[in-house]
């Protein structure tokens, strides 16, 4: 009589199986999961440049330099658009928070509130002008929980005011850049610690890639007119 034998796996076989094919896995979704930070920081990065570069269209694209409905200085907001004294001329942007976690820009409107028609003295004309920010204020948040660190010292959370301001009386777009955090557009243009080389705005990677990771960020150069005045800065390089 012949006896017939059981063929199949033996625990330790089914064992070893798994545990080779669960590292298999594992290394498969590190893989897929790092790849996805890669874009996100990607993403992080290439928004914060378009954000930049935004702002300068708002400035050389204000379809209506009138101010309407504000209630600064000689401003009055029975004036209706066209005939005002207030004009739009540029955009303020602020970046840098209290508890020291940069994740957010604010920008507004920045408001001439006096006739720039009648100033004559063009070197003074944004001293003249009495410049004030509108109340309106727009928000943009870093993209992906990466915050805006200084370029000497990525450690540190950055602080800025950025004011974009197009000249009255020749139209030329002129950008100052205050290390302060809440730089009224005023004192902007008088103080004496502007900056006066490209400024870096370099994006901390924030768990998204490996903590050795040097940040990518943003160049504003210093005598930025336009859109091609920002720049994107590749990883390494924003120092």
């Amino acid at each position: 009589m012949s006896i017939k034998r059981q063929t199949g796996f033996t625990i330790v076989e089914v064992m070893l199986f798994l545990g080779i094919t669960g590292l298999i896995m594992a290394f498969m979704l590190n893989g897929v999961g790092s790849q996805l930070n890669e874009r996100r920081y990607q993403d992080a990065t290439n928004s914060l440049v378009s954000f930049m570069q935004n702002q300068y269209n708002l400035v050389a694209n204000v379809n209506n330099s009138r101010a309407k409905g504000v209630s600064f200085g000689s401003c009055d907001t029975s004036h209706v658009a066209g005939t005002s004294d207030c004009t739009v001329v540029g955009r303020i942007l602020h970046a840098g928070s209290l508890d020291g976690d940069t994740q957010q820009i604010t920008s507004s409107w920045v408001i001439a509130t006096k006739d720039v028609a009648a100033l004559i003295d063009s070197v003074h004309v944004l001293q003249d002008a009495e410049l004030v920010a509108a109340t309106d204020v727009d928000t943009y948040d870093v993209a992906w929980g990466t915050k805006l660190v200084k370029a000497a010292d990525h450690t540190q959370p950055l602080s800025l005011t950025v004011l974009i301001v197009r000249i009255p009386t020749t139209g030329i777009v002129h950008t100052y850049i205050n290390p302060g955090r809440n730089i009224s557009p005023s004192d902007i243009i008088a103080a004496a610690d502007n900056v006066t080389s490209d400024f870096r705005l370099c994006v901390d990677p924030v768990g998204l890639l490996n903590a050795s990771a040097d940040p990518a960020g943003v160049m504003i150069r210093k005598d930025a007119t336009n859109t091609s005045g920002v720049e994107f800065v590749p990883q390494g390089k924003c120092a």
